[in-house]
């Protein structure tokens, strides 16, 4: 997956041959400083969540339909600052996490 700044995630095969693409956002420029709020993706399973400074949105996208090259943004909340990076914790992840205290 690739997001582009032409607005667009890209969704590409093991041996590079793009899926298709998902309008996102509208085009977008990189900045040449590094603090700017710039997109930013996070991927969770079959969801992505893209971050848009520009319209300080975060775009939820449906990945499920990408056997079929097609993908959708199903919902675009708004927030209520600008959004500069994003991260999550995985809802999938099957890692046993376990913890030794000593007294």
């Amino acid at each position: 997956m690739l997001l582009t700044t032409d607005g667009k995630l890209r969704f590409y095969a093991e041996d590079g041959a793009e899926l298709g693409a998902v309008d996102v956002m509208d085009s977008w420029e990189e900045s040449t400083v590094w603090q700017d709020p710039r997109p930013a993706l996070w991927v969770d399973g079959h969801t992505a969540y893209v971050t848009d400074p520009a319209s300080k949105k975060l775009h939820i996208i449906s990945l499920a339909p990408i056997a079929q090259g097609e993908a959708e943004v199903f919902e675009s909340v708004d927030l209520p600052e600008i959004p500069n990076e994003i991260n999550g914790i995985s809802r999938t992840a099957t890692t046993k996490i376990s913890a030794e205290v000593e007294h």
